[in-house]
């Protein structure tokens, strides 16, 4: 039976056992293997976190200028009523608007399919 061990005790206990096989050339290769391996899933981890995050950060600022093109849009639109512009600067800034919208929304749909 084991004794109880504090967490310290519990890592110094595995790191010495790690030390050991480390030293034997036998199991060295083992014991590199097998780092490796716990590297390449953690940089896979951290990778595959890091897109998502980068997606969602993207989406964010879309929909913000989104928001700021539609605003645009209905400020111009009420120039239009006074009779103080055209349509085209409405057209314009509606279409910019969707397209940011669309962008951000496309951005955390690919967010949410990783």
């Amino acid at each position: 039976m084991e004794p109880n061990r504090s967490i310290g005790g519990s890592i110094g206990a595995g790191l010495g056992q790690v030390a050991r096989h480390a030293m034997n050339p036998n199991k060295r290769a083992k014991v590199l293997r097998a780092a490796g391996a716990g590297l390449a899933a953690t940089a896979n981890s951290v990778r595959r976190t890091t897109h998502v995050l980068w997606l969602e950060v993207t989406g964010f600022f879309f929909l913000v200028f989104a928001t700021v093109c539609g605003g645009a849009a209905y400020r111009e639109y009420q120039q239009v009523l006074l009779g103080k512009t055209e349509m085209n600067r409405v057209y314009l800034a509606g279409a910019l608007a969707f397209i940011f919208a669309w962008f951000g929304v496309s951005s955390f749909w690919r967010a949410r399919r990783r």
